[in-house]
């Protein structure tokens, strides 16, 4: 075992012992954000990529267009959100240099925390989404163009066919495997983030901010208290999303053997182009929004909108997981009425 692992193990271990209830009070609160705004985004997400993953959807896609699979299954990805990418890339790639290089383009948070989570648990108003989506997938989008494969990368060993009760059955167990790595990676750093706030005399603006470089989520919750204009805390909010902090990068490495420095390095740049991209792009979404409570009818209306909108695209993308899912089942019993013939 590496030194500086070792070392860092065990400082975790002696704040812990030192500091335990600042770490159960982060712990509580991890647990908290995990099940009230992680777990309802993710869960369906991840079932419905974890479904065409065990359908063969994406080593058909590397198989048939391997220059634009990469694109394809970050689309994908995207829509589930993190650990999800990072999963698709150990089994589209395995634990290779081509998976390690496309995990920061392909591991992102998903529209649906975006939304549900931040634009609306936090701030309640749809406008705050566009800006900061803008920036996360647009320089992950810009990313992907410069970091996808230009030609085939080797092949991993065929996976055996499975019928659908069988790929529906592995795709709940990967989808709460997954769930339960983040949910586990979040309330650690959180745990970590009360311990350093309560060692560092830190204000409430530097409490956010830190938090969100070890747990989005609770950076994202922090940031309404931080005093900051509405704009600045949006821009800041995108930078900790595409940045993903210390959780993201610890729940990737439950997939991929990344080199930390060089993917959190990269994230880092990432989040600092994401943020300038919210702030440049926030006028056109806020233009006669002000800092503070919305009137409660327009609050409700705009609340009513995005929860419908949310709705919607979750309906949609459930349903075009079956229909796929039905195409692969036909195509798979014709090719194999064919060999029979």
């Amino acid at each position: 075992m590496k030194p500086l692992s070792m070392a860092l193990a065990v400082m975790l271990t002696l704040a812990l012992l030192l500091c335990p209830q600042p770490a159960l009070e982060g712990a509580r609160e991890g647990l908290y954000l995990f099940g009230r705004q992680v777990a309802p985004a993710l869960l369906p997400c991840m079932f419905c990529l974890n479904l065409l993953d065990a359908l063969g959807l994406f080593s058909s896609l590397k198989k048939k267009l391997p220059a634009s699979a990469a694109l394809l299954s970050g689309a994908f990805a995207w829509c589930s959100g993190a650990p999800g990418g990072a999963r698709l890339l150990s089994a589209l790639y395995g634990d290779s240099p081509a998976a390690w290089r496309l995990c920061p383009g392909i591991n992102l948070l998903g529209p649906a925390f975006l939304l549900g989570a931040v634009a609306l648990g936090q701030y309640g108003q749809t406008a705050c989404f566009y800006p900061m989506a803008l920036g996360h997938y647009g320089v992950a989008l810009v990313y992907l163009l410069l970091a996808a494969p230009k030609k085939a990368s080797p092949s991993l060993p065929p996976r055996k066919s499975m019928s659908f009760p069988q790929a529906f059955h592995k795709s709940i167990l990967g989808a709460v495997e997954s769930l339960m790595c983040a949910g586990g990676c979040i309330i650690l750093c959180t745990a970590i983030g009360h311990i350093l706030g309560e060692l560092l005399p830190l204000s409430l603006m530097w409490k956010a901010l830190l938090t969100g470089l070890l747990e989005a989520t609770g950076g994202c919750a922090a940031m309404p208290g931080s005093g900051l204009p509405l704009r600045w805390q949006l821009t800041l909010c995108a930078g900790i999303l595409s940045f993903g902090g210390l959780s993201v990068g610890l729940q990737s490495l439950c997939f991929l053997s990344l080199r930390p420095g060089k993917y959190l390095g990269c994230k880092a740049l990432m989040g600092l182009f994401s943020g300038l991209v919210c702030y440049l792009t926030c006028p056109w979404f806020l233009k006669d929004t002000v800092q503070g409570a919305f009137a409660p009818r327009r609050l409700l209306i705009s609340r009513s909108a995005g929860l419908l909108g949310l709705s919607l695209s979750s309906a949609a993308a459930l349903f075009f997981t079956l229909t796929v899912c039905l195409c692969l089942k036909g195509l798979s019993r014709k090719e194999s009425g064919l060999q029979k013939i």
